[in-house]
């Protein structure tokens, strides 16, 4: 974990629930913080930002242009513990 650029440090979860989330999501937090000397806070500060900035970039081309209809990018959502900048 530490080798990994810090630009590029995701989260993401399968959970299906928000207490799930926040009590996974808290601990990956956890374990990136230690792994890059960063504290929580930090470390939702900047997943939050990659997220973004990943989401910003990626873009969803239908297989066919012709087909009627459209299908757009969901939005960024994020966990209730992250606070915005």
């Amino acid at each position: 974990m530490a080798a990994v650029p810090d630009d590029r440090i995701c989260l993401e979860s399968d959970m299906n629930t928000f207490r799930g989330i926040d009590r996974l999501m808290m601990q990956a937090c956890e374990v990136i913080a230690g792994a890059k000397g960063w504290s929580v806070e930090e470390t939702m500060r900047r997943t939050h930002a990659n997220a973004q900035r990943f989401f910003e970039r990626s873009t969803f081309t239908p297989a066919s242009s012709a087909s009627s209809s459209s299908v757009s990018p969901s939005p960024v959502k994020t966990a209730p513990f992250l606070v915005e900048e």
